[in-house]
């Protein structure tokens, strides 16, 4: 039976429970189910069918009400545009259909569109990159002290330095800038005229001044910040193809695509995570 004849059956099917809803004592219902089964040769074909749409538009259904529930549990995300909302849900619902069909590449580029766009969004009016640049020189990771027998999270005197861990730029002989490089870049008027900021480094903005409201511990921001390479490098395999990887890149992506169900939940936890500290944030209302 061709696709076109189980599709003809399929109008038919419903038809008749049409009718069954609409007029129950109709009493040419049963010669007409009679026939429908009579020329319907390969009905089995024909239910598997339809029980498989009805089963992938319930399914469908659930996703859709999932991706709304997981962002509404945000405080920030009611605020946001609309556009931005109706994009991270269709993402999410992206994403999650794409996890069900075991496509990792795809779940992995979804996941980061989400990430992405909101750091995107946050990133544009300049605020973000204002505040990074005016911290530039502050230490980095925070450490827990004990005073008067509680604990209390501060900022540490021991290097590295902001800038060297959101921009972490390089020189041409791929040796890390320095102070003094660091220095010279942000000293000129450059920086202000350059607005093509990868978006590593503006993802790395956003969780040391958002997530971790700039007191991040450095075991935890490494190993978000870790995850968050792993996920690109994926999405990069997807979008682009492995062609530019470094040695190093390569045997990444492949440790990582060889542990396939272990970074499905890797990579939903890290959007979770990431989610939840961003647009919970109290320092998101300073960039707004």
């Amino acid at each position: 039976m061709t696709s076109e004849e189980l599709k003809f059956l399929m109008m038919a099917f419903d038809h008749i429970q049409t009718v069954k809803t609409n007029n129950p004592s109709d009493p040419n219902l049963t010669e007409i189910e009679s026939l429908f089964y009579k020329h319907a040769p390969d009905y089995f074909s024909f239910q598997t069918l339809r029980l498989s749409e009805i089963y992938e538009s319930s399914l469908e259904e659930t996703i859709k009400d999932q991706a709304s529930k997981f962002y509404n549990n945000f405080i920030s995300f009611p605020f946001l545009p609309q556009e931005i909302k109706e994009q991270l849900v269709a993402d999410y619902y992206q994403m999650e259909l794409q996890r069900r069909r075991n496509n990792f590449e795809r779940f992995s580029q979804c996941i980061f569109q989400q990430i992405e766009c909101i750091t995107t969004h946050f990133w544009k009016n300049g605020k973000l990159l204002a505040y990074v640049i005016k911290d530039r020189q502050k230490h980095t990771f925070a450490v827990k002290q004990l005073e008067n027998n509680k604990w209390k999270i501060k900022a540490n005197n021991q290097k590295p330095l902001l800038q060297s861990i959101v921009f972490k730029f390089f020189q041409k002989n791929n040796k890390p800038y320095g102070d003094n490089e660091y220095n010279s870049f942000f000293g000129s008027k450059h920086y202000t005229q350059n607005k093509n900021y990868s978006i590593k480094v503006k993802i790395r903005a956003f969780l040391y001044y958002i997530c971790f409201n700039s007191v991040p511990f450095e075991a935890e921001f490494n190993s978000i910040n870790m995850l968050i390479n792993e996920l690109y490098l994926i999405r990069n395999l997807f979008h682009r193809g492995p062609e530019d990887f470094s040695p190093q890149q390569k045997l990444i992506s492949q440790e990582v695509r060889q542990n396939k169900p272990v970074y499905f939940l890797k990579f939903y936890g890290l959007l979770s995570e990431f989610m939840s500290k961003g647009l919970n944030s109290e320092n998101l209302k300073n960039i707004l």
